[in-house]
């Protein structure tokens, strides 16, 4: 498996966090090869691909939880009490938040982008998935919202890889963020992602999903004509068991 990480998160010795890219797992065809993604007609090996990535972490494969991604602004905080109605299943949403040591909480992308997050005077972790419709709806807003409600004021976010340009109908697009939409129907992604981040300690892995084979790009995967179902990776954050 090849693993990235990026150094503003790295520095805090209390959490894991990784992005995985397609490579080293058990599917084929078109979900070659470390896909995560259930019910795309490869879950065996999707499975097995999790299970992988989990013992990779550390921690059992009960506590890899990843949500039923609806690109929507819906963010979970996972506690103690509730945390069984997570594992083994996928709930609806595109955030999930806890502070429990020893679950390693992620989201799945092929062109959208996934954010890590921590507060080390909290001890919050994040993980979100923002793809376009997601961002069009606040998801960035949203999620940052949602770490302030809970207490976080000093925020560090990660973001792994994903398509930095997409081409849209103008129409399709908010008018509050038609500026980021340039005259040969164009909307600059990382551009906007980078605005919504500033004034935070963020960094990117400014890797474009489209132009780097290693990983899974639904938009190049339709681009070459290819049949079947793309896959997803994998990017998860965990705090350490002490």
């Amino acid at each position: 498996m090849n693993t990235y990480t990026i150094k503003n998160l790295s520095q805090f010795k209390n959490i894991k966090h990784c992005f995985f890219d397609r490579m080293g797992g058990y599917s084929t065809g078109s979900f070659s090869s470390l896909n995560v993604g259930l019910d795309r007609g490869d879950d065996k090996n999707a499975l097995k691909n999790r299970e992988k990535i989990a013992r990779n972490f550390g921690v059992e494969p009960i506590n890899l939880i990843t949500l039923n991604q609806v690109h929507s602004t819906t963010i979970h905080l996972i506690t103690r009490d509730n945390i069984s109605s997570f594992q083994n299943t996928q709930v609806p949403g595109d955030g999930l938040v806890t502070n429990i040591p020893g679950v390693f909480i992620g989201v799945y992308t092929a062109d959208c982008i996934p954010l890590l997050m921590y507060d080390n005077n909290t001890g919050y972790i994040g993980a979100i998935h923002c793809g376009w419709r997601g961002a069009f709806k606040g998801m960035l807003t949203e999620a940052l919202a949602f770490m302030r409600s809970i207490g976080c004021k000093n925020l560090t976010i990660a973001s792994g890889a994903f398509i930095h340009k997409m081409e849209f109908n103008k129409n399709d697009i908010p008018a509050e963020y038609q500026n980021f939409f340039s005259s040969d129907n164009v909307f600059d992604f990382k551009g906007f992602l980078y605005n919504a981040m500033q004034n935070i300690d963020f960094e990117d892995l400014n890797i474009n999903t489209f132009e780097n084979d290693n990983f899974f790009s639904y938009r190049r995967f339709t681009k070459e004509n290819l049949t079947g179902r793309n896959g997803v990776q994998l990017s998860g954050i965990m705090i350490k068991n002490i």
